[in-house]
């Protein structure tokens, strides 16, 4: 139970670091997508930006959380 536990906050901490990182618009697209479930469409309405410059905002935040995360995917 205790290695379950530091393996989440080990996730955890990659995830703060990842956001830490992150401009304004790449955390903004973050909450409004992954926390509020919002659209690309509606996104990019309360953002002011095209739905093709969420995507590349989209492309950037995650990219930042797979190189944040991906020394961890294999832990055991």
């Amino acid at each position: 139970m205790r290695a379950e536990k530091e393996k989440y906050l080990i996730i955890i901490q990659s995830i703060d670091q990842a956001m830490e990182i992150m401009d304004e618009s790449e955390k903004e697209f973050i909450k409004y997508r992954y926390f509020q479930k919002y659209s690309i469409r509606k996104i990019a309405n309360l953002m002011h930006y095209t739905e093709k410059h969420i995507f590349s905002i989209r492309k950037k935040a995650l990219e930042k959380l797979k190189i944040s995360l991906s020394g961890i995917l294999y832990i055991t």
